[in-house]
């Protein structure tokens, strides 16, 4: 399995992008987080079935250093 750090890609400050399965790892399906599907690729297209945007930043308060635990 890849590290975290390399299947994220951190936004603002705010926002963080994670993988689908990472976030069901990570957090399960809480119905308190709400998220978009989506993600820009480097090719600047669209893939809705790889990335989960996680809008609440005090849910990701960990996410960043779970890659070096």
């Amino acid at each position: 399995m890849e590290p975290l750090l390399n299947k994220a890609n951190k936004g603002n400050s705010s926002e963080i992008q994670l993988t689908t399965e990472y976030f069901n790892e990570l957090f399960g399906m809480s119905s308190d987080v709400k998220f978009k599907r989506h993600i820009i690729t480097s090719e600047g297209k669209t893939d809705p079935a790889l990335i989960c945007t996680l809008i609440y930043s005090e849910v990701l308060v960990d996410v960043k250093n779970c890659g070096n635990q």
